[in-house]
C-alpha cells in the first residue's frame, strides 16, 4: 500500500516528511533507516521508492501496529513461502485496469470452454510444447510488475493470477489475486459492505477494510454498495471481478480484501457508475 509521507525520527525529535522533500540521494544520505509510518505510535519502518510514481512503502519484513490504517496483515497467515517474501506489491493503475478489462472476457466463455482452457494449461506443464503455440490454446492468466528494493536492486514483481472463486486454494492465501465470480448476497457494513460471491457452488466473502474507508481516493465509492443490494432484489445477475489480498477471516475461511475502489467491477462497471442506476 503506497504511503505519501513519513515520520522522521532522530535524537528524540519527530518531523513529518513529504514526498516533495525526498529524492534517492536525500533518502540514502539522511533518511534511510530513520523514516517511520505516519500513523502516530506505529513502529513500521519505511523505505523510499523513486521514479515517476515515487512513494514510501513499508520496509521489508516490518509490520504496522494493529490499529494502523496501513496494516494489511503482511504476514497474517505465516504460510510457507509467504513468510520469506515481502507482501507489499506496487502495481500501476494501468496494469490493474488492463487486467480487470481482460478478465471480463472470461465471463463470456461457457463452462465447457473454461474447463478446456484449464485442461490445456495443465497439459502444457507436462509437455515440451513451444510457448508460442501453447498461447493460442488458452488465455494468459498472469500479470507481472517490477519493484525496487531498499538496496535499489530490481526484482521481477510477483504474478497477479486470475482465479474463479472455485479455483482458489489455501496456497493463494497471503497472495494478491484477481478473483471472478457472481454476486450472491451483500451485507451493508457502515459505508461499505461484505459481498458474497460465488462460482460453481463455491462461495467467497469480499471485504473492504478500514483502510479502504479512510483512503481519500475511495470517497466516491462509500455509501454506494446499497446499489448492489437493490440490483439483487430486482433479480439482476451481477458479475464481480476484483483485485485484492487473499486472507483468512476469524473462522479461518478464505476472503478477498480490497483496498481500492478502482480495483473491482460490478457487471464490468465501476461501482460509482453502476450505482447511478439505483441511487439518486
Amino acid at each position: 500500500m503506497r504511503i505519501s509521507n513519513g515520520r522522521y525520527l532522530v535524537d528524540g525529535l519527530e518531523k513529518i516528511v513529504h514526498l516533495s522533500d525526498m529524492n534517492k540521494q536525500t533518502y540514502k544520505k539522511r533518511f534511510k533507516g530513520k523514516l517511520y509510518c505516519p500513523t502516530e505510535g506505529c513502529p513500521a519502518l519505511l523505505s523510499y521508492s523513486g521514479g515517476k510514481k515515487a512513494h514510501f512503502k513499508t520496509w521489508r519484513l516490518r509490520h504496522h501496529s494493529t490499529d494502523c490504517m496501513y496494516n494489511v496483515n503482511r504476514n497474517m497467515l505465516e504460510l510457507g513461502a509467504a513468510l520469506a517474501e515481502d507482501a507489499t506489491i506496487t502495481i500501476s493503475r494501468n496494469r490493474r485496469q488492463n487486467a480487470l478489462r481482460d478478465a471480463a472476457k472470461m465471463f463470456e466463455e461457457t463452462v465447457e470452454e473454461h474447463k478446456a482452457i484449464k485442461e490445456a494449461r495443465l497439459s502444457r506443464k507436462g509437455s515440451n510444447q513451444p510457448a508460442k503455440q501453447a498461447r493460442k490454446k488458452y488465455r494468459q492468466m498472469t500479470l507481472y510488475d517490477g519493484d525496487l528494493l531498499e538496496d535499489d536492486s530490481y526484482v521481477k514483481g510477483k504474478a497477479i493470477r486470475k482465479r474463479f472463486v472455485n479455483e482458489l486454494t489455501f496456497k493463494d492465501v497471503g497472495q494478491v489475486r484477481l478473483v471472478l465470480g457472481y454476486v450472491r448476497s451483500i451485507v451493508l457494513v457502515g459505508s461499505v459492505a461484505d459481498v458474497m460471491i460465488q462460482y460453481n457452488e463455491q462461495l467467497l466473502k469480499v471485504t473492504y477494510p478500514e483502510a479502504f474507508v479512510k483512503e481519500r481516493l475511495n470517497s466516491s465509492y462509500l455509501n454506494k454498495f446499497s446499489a448492489i443490494d437493490q440490483a439483487l432484489e430486482s433479480g439482476q445477475t451481477l458479475t464481480f471481478i476484483g483485485i485484492g489480498d487473499i486472507g483468512l477471516d476469524k473462522e479461518q475461511e478464505m476472503e478477498l480484501v480490497i483496498y481500492s475502489g478502482a480495483d473491482f467491477k460490478i457487471n464490468q462497471m465501476d461501482l460509482s457508475l453502476f450505482a447511478k442506476q439505483y441511487i439518486d
